[in-house]
């Protein structure tokens, strides 16, 4: 197991990752909306010039993001790595505070 800041620094980049992640996912969702919407008025239209082609590129998109699958499981490798045994990443902690809490009179 690494160390404490170790584990909290790759925390942090797989959550901005998994993040990243999402965002590209609704694009992606976005985009296929918007060209299934496209097919529809192509097709409405009775001429359907362009159905093909725009369904191709549908076809594309899905089949290229088929690596969010490997993305998915390599965050979840990452997060395996510095989880504990209960799957907890703890906050690092300084071993040899000098200034914890509040203090009596007299004490330093």
């Amino acid at each position: 197991m690494s160390t404490p800041i170790e584990a909290l620094n790759a925390a942090m980049t797989i959550g901005n990752d998994a993040i990243f992640q999402v965002v590209c996912g609704n694009q992606r969702i976005n985009w296929l909306g918007a060209l299934m919407r496209a097919i529809q008025d192509d097709l409405k239209t009775g001429k359907g010039i362009n159905a093909l082609e725009l369904a191709s590129l549908g076809q594309y998109l899905v089949d290229d993001n088929s690596y969010a699958t490997d993305i998915a499981a390599d965050l979840q490798k990452k997060l395996d790595e510095i989880q504990d045994s209960e799957g907890r990443v703890y906050a690092p902690q300084n071993a040899n505070p000098t200034n914890r809490g509040a203090h009596g009179e007299g004490e330093e």
